[in-house]
Formats: structure tokens, sequence, C-alpha cells
């Protein structure tokens, strides 16, 4: 359709304003062809209803609706010269201001669309004439631009508003929006700093956000600013804790701890906090693996303030860095301390709780274990996690070689009185008994009810891979099978030896799934047996015997993992996880080693300076 064309349909309709007054309203008919013609412009079937809607528009020549319609239709359509007449017509008959601003924003937009930046600007321009005192019609109008990708130019419209109307903090959030977009950290950390030192209310807002740019600023390879940035505003406001929180944290993405600590404390005195934010930074060291830094904090909080209610809290989380440590006695001891002193029943219930996993996942002794838990439900019996301790307890006469006193234990729990997460645990444990038990139709039943279930569950590839393997091994296969269903077993038990000595003959195997497996799960008893080398060897004998095996990738992470958290090898740590990504860009567990690279990056690698944007 030519714009010639168009321009004579215009004339036409205003032929017709001049001679009689025309139809407004639609027939029923009418009003369901433009309801359906709206849907489809938009499902994208905009040049199917063009030609229908300028029919409509010559049969409603005041209809605002169908115009609109129209317009869009020819937007979507890219015939941007026929939409810019249809919305100049609509600027004509519109009797409300409010309403032509829109048509002037969306004339602004298709000049966008079209590259033809100044009479955009224009239009923009007679669009703000329209309500001069009014600073929301500066952020649509912004918007013309931001949803045209004409970012810079919408940062400056909105600071000619902040000018006009003589708000430093108007637009902030906007503004920090865009040059975060924009990649401009610093100048968008001004924003939203501005934004939380005249709006507490916007606290959680700023906070989510500062933590969204230091995470996007480790990931970039050049200065942001946001450094820079942070520092002034804590320069600027040397009273103010959030400002030196936010360097904190900034610290502690860059692996500078012992700095981030001195920040935290100062942090904690101007705001009060009892160790309140000494806690936080802790929680995030011992996250980060830092666990060296992790004690140094706790034992800080713990004695300069002995009355702080996080007392509890900080014992809680040097507990569970001494488990990551493999310090088991030390968790144990601090354990021990909470039960005995804490007055609390939950934090005692809790108490006995860590305990006993600590007892069972780390000492690997099951009857001590299963005392703790039983403790705690004959004690503690309305504690929250007294019902948790039901699965501990079920887990304790599992490896205990107890499998059906197990198994009935776990069907008297009441998923209805677990969180999500337990839930899961639950669901998989049992299905992970009738497979340890050979009973693999039942197992495979139960891992597909699982699916069904959870699908979305972490355990899901797990279940994945158990019910492919049974499937791999039907019949006369069956006794290959049940050997590893053994070796898993005996493994669950901590009787290492018997389960090494089974997938041993699985090992001479030439090929087959369980082959691959049993190189894999060997290299994870003598990583858990504290066999480093050892390890690493059963790892490699993997990858080179079976480089195509998707337990491949998994090893691999496994040998970076050692690397990073054992060996605290930035080097080998970082190869080997960019080799995951590099060799198995389809793998299961792509996502877990991307992360784990960025902390290796950020905590265990020294961070080199990065060159001015």
């Amino acid at each position: 359709m030519t714009i010639v064309r168009n321009l004579s349909f215009i004339m036409a309709a205003a032929f017709l304003l001049a001679t009689w007054r025309p139809s407004v309203a639609q027939t029923p008919q009418d009003l369901q062809s433009l309801k359906a013609m709206e849907a489809m412009i938009y499902t994208g079937g905009c040049a199917e209803v063009v030609d229908q809607l300028r029919d409509l528009a010559q049969k409603y020549p005041r209809n605002i609706q169908v115009y609109v319609l129209l317009k869009n239709a020819l937007v979507c359509n890219k015939e941007l010269d026929s939409a810019l007449l249809v919305l100049d017509y609509l600027t004509k008959i519109s009797p409300e201001p409010m309403l032509r601003f829109t048509y002037y924003l969306d004339i602004a937009g298709v000049y966008l669309k079209k590259g033809e930046t100044e009479k955009a600007a224009q239009q923009l321009q007679t669009a703000l004439a329209l309500a001069p005192n009014n600073p929301q019609t500066y952020e649509q109008a912004s918007n013309t631009y931001t949803g045209n990708g004409y970012y810079p130019d919408a940062v400056k419209l909105l600071q000619d508003g902040r000018k006009k109307f003589g708000s430093p903090v108007l637009f902030a959030k906007q503004l920090g929006q865009l040059y975060e977009i924009l990649r401009n950290y610093g100048d968008a950390a001004r924003e939203y700093f501005e934004l939380l030192a005249r709006d507490t209310t916007s606290e959680v807002f700023v906070t989510g956000k500062m933590s969204e740019l230091i995470r996007l600023d480790s990931d970039e390879g050049f200065e942001t600013g946001l450094k820079d940035a942070l520092t002034e505003i804590a320069k600027q406001n040397p009273k103010n804790s959030d400002a030196h929180r936010f360097v904190g944290d900034l610290l502690m993405s860059q692996g500078k701890l012992d700095e981030a600590f001195q920040r935290f404390r100062l942090v904690d005195s101007l705001s009060n906090g009892e160790g309140k934010s000494i806690l936080y930074f802790a929680a995030v060291a011992r996250d980060n693996g830092n666990h060296g830094v992790v004690e140094k904090a706790c034992d800080y909080l713990i004695s300069r303030y002995p009355q702080s209610p996080f007392r509890v809290a900080s014992r809680f989380v040097l507990g569970a860095s001494y488990n990551d440590e493999r310090r088991y006695n030390d968790a144990l001891a601090v354990y021990d301390q909470i039960a005995k002193q804490s007055p609390s029943e939950r934090d005692v219930a809790q108490a006995l709780f860590a305990s006993g996993r600590t007892k069972l996942d780390g000492l690997h002794d099951a009857a001590g274990a299963l005392t703790l838990f039983d403790r705690l439900m004959k004690d503690y019996p309305l504690a929250a996690v007294s019902v948790t301790a039901r699965i501990a307890a079920a887990d304790c006469h599992l490896a205990l070689g107890q499998a059906t006193v197990a198994d009935s234990l776990y069907a008297a729990v009441s998923p209805q009185q677990l969180q999500h997460a337990n839930q899961e645990e639950l669901l998989f444990k049992q299905a992970e008994l009738q497979f340890y038990l050979g009973n693999f139709q039942q197992a495979r039943d139960a891992y597909g009810k699982f699916m069904n279930t959870f699908p979305k569950s972490v355990y899901v590839n797990d279940c994945l891979r158990r019910i492919m393997l049974i499937s791999e091994y039907p019949d006369m296969d069956e006794a290959t099978l049940r050997i590893y269903a053994e070796a898993a077993y005996a493994k669950y038990r901590f009787d290492y030896d018997s389960s090494q000595a089974l997938l041993d003959k699985l090992k001479e195997r030439e090929s087959g799934s369980l082959t691959e497996i049993a190189w894999y799960d060997a290299g994870i008893i003598d990583w858990e047996l504290g066999k480093t080398a050892e390890s690493l060897g059963q790892f490699d004998s993997l990858l080179v015997r079976f480089p195509e095996s998707s337990h491949a990738p998994l090893a691999l992470e496994c040998q970076g993992d050692i690397f990073a958290d054992i060996n605290r090898d930035c080097s080998q740590a970082k190869a080997t996880y960019e080799s995951v990504l590099m060799k198995y860009p389809t793998g299961l567990n792509l996502e877990s080693v991307r992360k784990k690279l960025q902390r290796v990056e950020r905590v265990l690698c020294t961070p080199l300076e990065k060159p001015k944007s």
C-alpha cells in the first residue's frame, strides 16, 4: 500500500466528517470482529487484518479503537509511513490531551523505528508540552526511547527532566536501570544509593540492585566504575552503614577478605547491630569456602557481643564451616556448646540434628547419630526439625544394614509435615532403598513416580540415570546390575572396602554404563576417604577410557572441586572447570561448573586489574 493511497484514504475520511455526523458505535458483529483482529495482531497475524481494519476505519471514521488497532497492525506489518498518517489523524480526532500525548509518543516511536531521531525528539517535546508540570510524562517519554533501544537518549531526557523539576532524586530508579543496561555500573550505583538515601522504603530494592551490580561487575573484563563509585559514596557518607556495607560486599566479591572484615566491623559499629553484619559476613564467607575467616569472624562476634541474639546463629555457621573443612570433632564441639547453653528448645533441637548429621555423614558413626536423633524426637517432639529427624533416623538404620526398619520408618513419615525439599528427599531415598536391595522394578516405578511428582527437582537427573541403568540390564544381565547395587549399598553403609572390591569387578568389563560408573564411584569413595591423589587417578582413568561418557563431565567437575577446595590451586581448578565447559557443552552440570568457576576466579585467584572502559 503506497503513501498516496493512504493519503487519499485519510482525505476521504475528512470528507465524510464534513458531510455528515459519522457513527462511532459498532454493530455486535463488528465488535466481535475487532476483538478477533486484536488477538491476531497480538499473535503476529498483522498482515491478515490490515485491510479489514481499513474497511472498518472508513465505516467508523471517528472510532478511536478502530484507528488504534489499525495503527498497531501497520506498525507490526512495518508499514511505518502509513502508521504515521493514522497517528496524525488520531491526534486530530482525540478530544483528551493525554490521549493525544500517547499518540505523539507513538509517532516518536515510529520515527525511531525509521531511524529519524530528530523528528522523534520533536514529537516527544510536543507530547511533553501537553503536561508540562507532570514528571511522569518524562518517564513515559523515556520509555519510548528505551523501548526502541535508544538508551543514551533516554538518559539525557530524564536528566533534562530532573533539572527542570529541580529534584536530585527524581528518576533515580529509572536512571539506575538505564546505566545498568549501558554497563555503567558506577553511575547506576550512585543513582540507587541516592534513591535509598531519600527513600528508606526502597531498601530491599536497592540492596538487591547493589548485589546485582557487584555480581555483574565481577563478570566484566573492564573497569565499570563501580569500585570508584562505592568508595566515593562511602567517603562522602562516613556515618552511613549502608554505604560501607556495599563496599564490604564488593571487597568480598574481589576476594579481599581481610579488608572486607574490617569494613563489616565498621558497618556493625555504625548500625549498633550487635554482630548482625558480622554474622552476614561469616555466612557469605562460609558459602564461598573461606573457612579461615569464618572462624575469625564468629570468634569476634561471640567475644565482642556476649549478649548478642546472633551468637547462636554464628555458632551454627561456624559448625557448618568446620564440617566443610572435615573438622568434624570441632563441629560437634560447637553444636554441643549450643545444646548445653542455649535456653531455646528450637536451638537445642537444631543442634542435636546438626550433631547427628555430622556423626552420620562426617564421622560415619550411624549408631551414635541414631542416638542423637532418637533423643531429639523423644525430648523435642514439637520442634520443626523433629519430623526431619525421622528421615535421618531411617538413614541411620539403612546405614546400619537394617533396610526393613528403614523402609518402615520412611513410610511412616507424613510428607504433608515436611517442607518441599524434604518431601523430595524422602521420596528419592525410598526409591534408592529399593535399588540397593535389588528390587529393580519397584525402584524404577519409584524413580518414575518421583520424576512425575517433582519434575524440577535436583534429584531428577539421578532418577533418570537409574532408570536408564535398570533398562540397560534386564533379565540375564540383572546379575551384573545386582553387583553394582550391592556396591552402592556398601558405600552407603560406609563399607568402602567391600564397595571398592565390587566396583573393581565391574571395572574389568570392557564396556557398558556400569564400567564407566564404577570408575566414577571409585573416585568418589577415594575422595570421601581423603585419598585425593587416588581419587584424581580414578577420574583420570574414566576420562581416558570413556571420554564420551555422561559421567566424564562429572568426573572433571570433581577434579576441579579437589583442586579448588582441597589443594587450593587456582590455576588447576580454573583450567579444569573451563575444560568442562569447552569439552562438554551439552553436559548436565554446566550451570554448576559455571558458578564454581566464577567463585574460584573471585575468591581463590588473585583478581587482575581491569582495563578502563
